[in-house]
């Protein structure tokens, strides 16, 4: 069976844009350009409990199923797993896509079925009179080049263009509004451009009538929104705006994936916006507009409303921002120093290829993780990384050096350092970034080159970045947040994070709001949402540092560096960014004595650092209140905490609520908590003397007067029980840079 006129349509459309080198292939006895589905043919019903493998037993012998020869659906299912694969999709994550569009035992369908067995009647079953009148529509809309809304329409999908019969139409039916959602979001998820549903030459006028009908008052926000989930968010997280815009179909106009196929059409659809809504914090109904026409919805999620309110209250907003602690701006002020060392050795070429090969893996580090462990696993594989970025450089990186690198992070992080938490970031790093990285673009540059290329030209500013990032590869393990973030630390000033603090704050007036609604920050939506908040507050930082006394230090960046640590009750300097530039100036022994301190005042070890040492060992630093400092162990560390915690030995007073309370910024009753922001060791009754002589009993002392470094035992030791009085924890053999895994030294097990 030939296909129809349509089908080609759709099918040179998806192999020019997904799959250029695909061969021309005639199986044998077809006509060119004929595709046979093992599984959809005349007769044969989609419908519950149906299992296709059961059907090819029942149906008798091979020989009276020529026509859907099995292996032709495993040969289409295989083609497209090596496309993926060629796109740098991992082969799993490859197979599984395939085998769920076409049908396989790795489908996320049940049954082994396809999305295709569930559409087929949009192939030639669009010539029929029944397929017609239930779906009219989805022709005219397919004829028209838009597949996104034919395939809606019609409740079917891009892939039911595969040839399928009449039979099967009435026995679908009940399934194809599900499976073309599904295959919608499958494609979009995969890449393949959808149409939006506003053409794209009509999308600044429709952009600027929207935000005209804010401006002239006819737009209303209400919570009146519909039952259960809608664009992945419950009720609470959604607004209904009417009076802007009229949605047509389901399909965004700003598509979820943005990768090299779709990017030039993203790229003049963020313009549109920008365009039409230069300031969408003027009001609620003004930045609800803006994601009306970007989800092609009348419910889209909630403004950020506490944003507005104080965007639009100078001195509201400078109450609240003038807040910050002399200890909080000391240490905004060391990190941003870095940042201004970042611009600098970008903007004079010191900064190397390789130095951004570097700067990608700190931030790839920090994906849901706090800066404690971030860092100290940055420091942990800083060096043994360096090898591997230089290869992906080069365009040489390859399995091997995957396997290689997989090994060489369970050899190099110690047992015992914070590090451990962002081994799944490392790895990561190792099987996402690079590979995708490493691969060349036709003028013979690695993406990783390029990367560096506009990191390091001027003339780009950091939104501008953000956006070309990913018209260079997909599925890199990096999103709008990681890249965000390094290209702030890079020296970017006009960038926000959008990252836990930030959107509980943002949208929620520091409301634990994030686990609900963190995947709007993502993919397209995301890139419209920081671009129209960056927009906003970027024209606003300089009268907000101007009410609070500072005005020399007004930039987007270093409010969003300033206000985080406000609304964290943290305090982060990110010391290891200068280990990124020492290294870059060819400095030795960059990553070692570097400290990196527990910053999150609601954890035991708030205040002590790990650092590493050039004999490639590594240790705890207590830094007790008289200004002594005490080098642990980790098992050491462990110790001491447990007698610390222990209510019995009166370190801390039997109403102590735990350190886990100082996290909260209110209390059950609503109230405010008064001990948010505070270390823990602040709860009346607390004896900080008592803990320092713990320190000076568990650890070592470090005299500096003798030398900077140098070791000094002191007080009474510790026995293997742990209590107090007889003999302090041995070192441990541990994972060490240098001499492996078998070297007893101090410092982290």
């Amino acid at each position: 069976m030939a296909y129809s006129q349509l089908e080609d349509k759709y099918l040179s459309n998806l192999t020019a844009v997904q799959f250029p080198d695909m061969p021309e292939q005639t199986m044998p006895g077809r006509q060119e350009g004929d595709i046979m589905l093992a599984d959809a043919g005349a007769g044969r019903g989609s419908y519950e409990g149906y299992s296709p493998r059961q059907a090819q037993l029942n149906a008798g012998p091979k020989d009276e199923m020529k026509a859907f020869d099995p292996t032709v659906r495993q040969r289409l299912a295989d083609y497209l797993q090596s496309s993926f694969e060629k796109l740098g999709m991992d082969r799993y994550k490859a197979r599984q896509n395939a085998q769920t569009l076409i049908g396989g035992p790795s489908s996320n369908l049940p049954l082994d079925t396809g999305l295709a067995d569930f559409v087929p009647y949009l192939g030639t079953g669009l010539q029929t009179e029944e397929a017609v009148n239930m779906g009219g529509d989805a022709v005219q809309s397919a004829k028209q080049g838009n597949y996104g809304t034919a395939a809606m329409q019609a409740g079917g999908a891009l892939l039911g263009l595969v040839p399928g019969a009449a039979g099967t139409i009435k026995a679908s039916k009940p399934l194809l509004p599900k499976a073309g959602e599904m295959l919608l979001n499958s494609m979009d998820v995969l890449g393949t451009p959808v149409m939006g549903v506003v053409p794209l030459e009509k999308w600044s006028s429709v952009t600027a009538n929207t935000a005209a009908k804010v401006d002239a008052g006819k737009v209303k926000l209400s919570d009146k929104v519909t039952k259960g989930q809608e664009l992945q968010l419950a009720p609470e997280y959604r607004v209904k705006i009417t009076g802007a815009y009229t949605p047509d179909g389901k399909t965004q106009n700003i598509t979820n994936a943005v990768n090299p196929g779709n990017y030039d059409e993203t790229v003049a659809r963020l313009d549109g916006l920008t365009q039409s809504f230069p300031d969408p914090l003027e009001s609620p109904e003004k930045f609800s507009a803006m994601l009306a026409t970007v989800y092609n919805s009348n419910e889209v999620p909630i403004p950020p409303r506490w944003m507005i309110e104080h965007a639009n209250d100078m001195p509201k907003w400078s109450s609240w921002f003038g807040q910050m602690t002399k200890g909080q701006l000391d240490e905004a002020d060391r990190g941003f120093a870095v940042v201004d060392k970042f611009k600098q050795i970008y903007s004079d070429g010191t900064a190397s290829p390789e130095t951004t090969g570097r700067l990608m893996m700190w931030a790839m580090l920090s994906r849901r993780a706090s800066a404690y462990p971030h860092e100290s696993g940055f420091l942990d594989l800083a060096e043994s990384m360096t090898p591997l970025i230089q290869k992906a450089l080069r365009g040489e990186y390859g399995q091997a050096d995957i396997d290689a690198g997989l090994q060489m992070i369970k050899q190099t992080i110690p047992s015992g350092s914070p590090g451990n938490m962002v081994t799944s970031n490392a790895n990561d790093f190792l099987r996402t970034f690079l590979p995708k990285m490493s691969e060349k673009l036709p003028d013979n540059r690695t993406k990783l080159q390029a990367l560096h290329d506009m990191i390091a030209d001027p003339n780009m500013t950091g939104p501008e970045i953000r956006r070309a990032f990913f018209g260079l590869a997909q599925d890199v393990g990096i999103k709008n947040k990681v890249l965000s973030f390094a290209l702030l630390v890079s020296g970017r000033e006009d960038v926000m994070v959008l990252d836990r603090i930030q959107i509980n704050r943002l949208f929620a007036g520091g409301e634990k709001i994030y686990d609900n609604v963190a995947h709007l920050f993502d993919g397209g939506p995301g890139l419209a949402i920081y671009e129209g908040l960056e927009r906003s507050l970027g024209a606003r930082v300089n009268e907000l540092y101007a009410s609070v006394g500072r005005p020399d230090k007004a930039s987007l960046g270093r409010y969003h560096w300033e206000s985080w640590v406000l609304s964290s009750g943290q305090e982060v300097a990110h010391p290891t960014l200068e280990t990124i530039v020492k290294s870059a100036k060819g400095e030795a022994n960059p990553f070692t004595n570097v400290p990196v301190k527990e910053g999150r005042m609601h954890e035991k070890a708030f205040g002590i650092s790990y650092q590493r040492t050039p004999e490639g060992g590594n240790k705890f630093v207590f830094p007790a209140a008289n200004g002594e400092n005490y080098e642990f162990t980790k098992p050491g560390l462990d110790a001491m905490f447990e007698q610390v915690m222990d209510k019995k030995n009166g370190v801390v007073p039997k109403d102590f609520p735990g350190v886990k309370y100082f996290s909260k910024d209110t209390l059950p009753d609503g109230s405010v908590n008064p001990y948010f922001g505070k270390p823990w060791y602040s709860w009346p009754g607390v004896n900080r003397e008592r803990i320092d002589e713990l320190a000076a009993t568990f650890g070592t002392k470090i005299n500096t007067a003798s030398g900077a470094g140098s070791l000094e035992s002191t007080g009474t030791t510790q026995a293997a029980s742990g209590s107090i009085g007889t003999q302090r924890a041995p070192a441990r053999k541990r994972a060490s840079l240098i001499r492996g895994n078998a070297a007893p030294t101090s410092g982290a097990e």
